[in-house]
């Protein structure tokens, strides 16, 4: 089973071969992500994730509370 959690990111750090951390925050925790497959995500973007990476940039809708953390 495949697990994808909605957050959004709050910082991005100095990107590095293979590695382009960023904290993105959840409704209960915020956490270091990868964005090296997501290169073009900003500061405030909302991403869903998998086992540590960003794997799309969504918007959130305002009838999904759970994606705005």
């Amino acid at each position: 089973m495949c697990v994808a959690v909605p957050g959004r990111v709050t910082s991005i750090g100095e990107a590095t071969p293979g590695l382009l951390p960023a904290r993105v925050e959840f409704p209960d925790r915020t956490v270091t992500v990868n964005l090296v497959m997501l290169p073009e995500a900003r500061v405030g973007d909302h991403v869903i994730t998998h086992s540590g990476y960003a794997i799309r940039i969504f918007e959130p809708s305002a009838s999904n509370d759970d994606a705005t953390p």
